[in-house]
């Protein structure tokens, strides 16, 4: 087993940059060789002289091809790689020419076509050049030569644990000279996020109808592979097969994911999305809880392609035989999808930073993920343009979505203020990060990193407290907030980092979230019934374990017009993070005050933690909703109980077929 490629945001142009110069020192050093050891004829003759340029030519056309395809795999950028090929060829040419001075030998090029398409069931590679040429020496002027050099892979079959593959080079020539060294497989291992490759058990049979039956070596998943093929030139291309997952317009290779939801939401008047995020790995989730998967292929990891290739379609339950694209953004993380960088650049790799984020509603039956894997794919307006935050300004830190409108004020005693953007004003104000009664007094302006976004924005801030937090020395926090696109909601990302300490910390409170409405009664679920939530207006609440009978609370008026805080059941489990510490007893809860129109998550809230010292590193995410200007609360005050609530507690299931 080998390593193929690890892409890591720190490391990546470091590594890109060393990669290029192997690639090329390489390549320079074998194709010169080649070249040279073309035998130029003593006894000088028209003939012999054009055949020896021309198998020159012909040798070198292969080793660029070969070499353009390394610096596609390395880099993704097809800007830099025609131009380092380019150069390439041109030195070659040089080459050629000196291997014999007293010809005199001139090129001039003419024409230059190299291009890839990979990872579909049927790939290639492929380039042309013509040259024209003088040799002075024999009177030969003007001379023209066009040659071709290509390899295509087709993946025809799965035979049990052995593919069926096709392999033609050069104008559909049938090659049958590959050897086991030639042929290597791809297997994503999400336990390092790596992309290795492996290589034959054993050597490849030929058919006698020329195809190769491959060995498909242990651990690779027979019903989802890629498979690279390198022939003798160093030209490469990479193919893939999906089993039962099959191919968008008989082009392209696709994952299809369809949406089981449950029928909570058959009973839905709005199309409220959410907003899933698809890793690399393949996993999807939402609000931070992977979503529960099946199907024939299940989880499915992306191929290292360059992101401007990717698609996304959407297929609605009214109409099956339509598919269309829809809008979605491809996002740069760090630190295990935990710090946001930002819009992914369309000609990155595709790698363990790298996150697809779309929306969905209960009126989509299924989305397909579809790559153009043509190193000359253009991006697609449906992955860069803006068409829902037309409001934000970052200057003014402001962000908008059409409907609800975010401005954050997280200096000093800050706090982020979330309205209605149209209709009467729904006014709401959200506090984070206050500890032993220490609110943050933030010294830094949060950090817009993505704002006129696709399918959402997104900031990040770092809490601080002036003098430290108070009987809590060596803490640290990270807050990300994102906005979605046709939504009434934004989320929230709260990260504390407790860093080993010699000092004992104690911890009295820890008031995760301070969310504030201005109107309306308070309203909490405090389990299920049937299905549907039973409700309270207690004042605070919690359980502990695994129970999730808490996952909203609300202030709303009798229109259905307030604020509220919701989250999925793994979530609501994680408001009971400090409980396991302290042996059991519970602490973690949910508190409302009426007075003040207030709702409060802190999980050291019915117990102090005292004298904690280990290292500790806990995310907590949820959602704020606004309600009012015809949008939904998170549970009604009268009619069917069909609302928001549906999204945190009635997810959607995906089979991958």
């Amino acid at each position: 087993m080998r390593v193929l490629i690890k892409n890591r945001r720190g490391q990546f142009l470091v590594l890109t940059a060393f990669l290029v110069v192997v690639i090329l020192s390489s390549a320079i050093i074998v194709s010169y060789k080649r070249i040279q050891e073309n035998s130029f004829s003593n006894a000088v003759t028209l003939s012999s002289s054009m055949t020896a340029i021309n198998n020159s030519l012909s040798e070198l056309l292969g080793f660029t091809v070969g070499y353009y395809g390394s610096m596609i795999q390395v880099t993704g950028n097809v800007t830099y790689a025609q131009m380092k090929t380019l150069e390439y060829l041109k030195s070659g040419l040089v080459t050629v020419a000196h291997s014999h001075v007293d010809w005199g030998t001139s090129f001039t090029l003419e024409n230059v076509n190299i291009h890839t398409n990979w990872y579909n069931s049927t790939s290639s590679t492929d380039g042309d050049i013509t040259v024209s040429y003088d040799i002075p020496s024999i009177g030969l002027m003007g001379a023209k030569f066009k040659t071709y050099a290509s390899i295509k892979v087709q993946i025809l079959e799965t035979i049990g644990s052995q593919a069926l593959v096709k392999v033609t080079v050069d104008k559909d020539r049938v090659d049958l000279s590959l050897l086991r060294s030639n042929f290597r497989f791809f297997k994503y291992d999400s336990s390092t996020n790596r992309w290795n490759y492996f290589e034959l058990p054993s050597d490849p049979v030929v058919t006698t109808s020329g195809e190769y039956l491959l060995t498909i070596p242990a651990g690779i998943n027979l019903k989802a592979y890629f498979l690279q093929v390198v022939d003798r030139r160093g030209i490469m291309v990479t193919a893939a097969y999906v089993k039962g997952v099959g191919t968008l317009n008989k082009k392209h290779i696709s994952y299809t994911y369809t949406f089981s939801w449950p029928v909570e939401h058959d009973a839905r008047t709005d199309n409220t999305p959410i907003v899933v995020e698809l890793l690399q790995d393949g996993t999807l989730r939402w609000l931070g809880e992977d979503l529960e998967m099946g199907g024939e292929a299940s989880k499915l990891p992306i191929p290292p392609i360059p992101v401007k290739g990717i698609r996304v379609n959407a297929t609605m339950k009214s109409d099956l035989s339509k598919s269309f694209e829809i809008p979605f953004q491809i996002e740069d993380w760090g630190s295990r999808y935990q710090v946001p960088y930002g819009i992914t650049s369309n000609t990155t790799i595709f790698n363990e930073n790298c996150m697809i984020v779309f929306l969905v509603d209960h009126t989509v039956d299924h989305v397909t993920v579809w790559w153009d894997g043509r190193d000359v794919a253009k991006q697609r307006e449906y992955g860069y343009k803006n068409y829902f935050f037309t409001g934000d300004d970052s200057v003014a830190r402001h962000l908008s979505n059409g409907i609800i409108n975010l401005d954050f004020s997280l200096t000093g005693d800050g706090y982020v203020r979330a309205s209605t953007a149209s209709g009467t004003l729904v006014d709401s104000q959200a506090r984070f990060m206050r500890v032993n009664g220490e609110a943050p007094a933030n010294g830094a302006q949060e950090s817009y990193i993505i704002h006129n976004g696709v399918v959402r924005d997104i900031v990040q801030q770092e809490a601080e407290w002036s003098s430290g937090i108070p009987s809590c020395p060596n803490t640290f926090s990270h807050l990300v907030f994102t906005l979605p696109a046709e939504a009434n909601y934004y989320t929230y990302q709260l990260r504390m980092i407790f860093v080993e300490s010699t000092q004992p910390r104690n911890l009295s409170d820890l008031s995760l979230l301070r969310l504030r409405g201005y109107v309306g009664s308070q309203l909490t679920e405090d389990g299920l019934m049937l299905g549907f939530p039973i409700t309270s207006t207690g004042t605070l609440f919690y359980e502990g374990g695994t129970m999730h009978e808490h996952q909203w609370s609300q202030f709303t008026d009798s229109n259905n017009k307030g604020v509220g805080v919701m989250f999925t059941s793994s979530n609501n489990d994680e408001l009971y993070h400090f409980d396991a510490i302290l042996g059991g007893t519970s602490t973690g809860a949910i508190y409302i005050n009426t007075a003040t129109k207030t709702i409060e998550l802190d999980p050291v809230r019915r117990a102090n933690v005292n004298g904690f010292q280990q290292a500790d590193d806990q995310i907590w995410k949820g959602a704020i909703v606004i309600s009012g200007g015809g949008r939904l609360p998170i549970y009604p005050n009268s009619g069917p109980p069909t609302s928001l609530w549906i999204l945190v507690e009635k997810l959607p299931t995906i089979t991958v077929s």
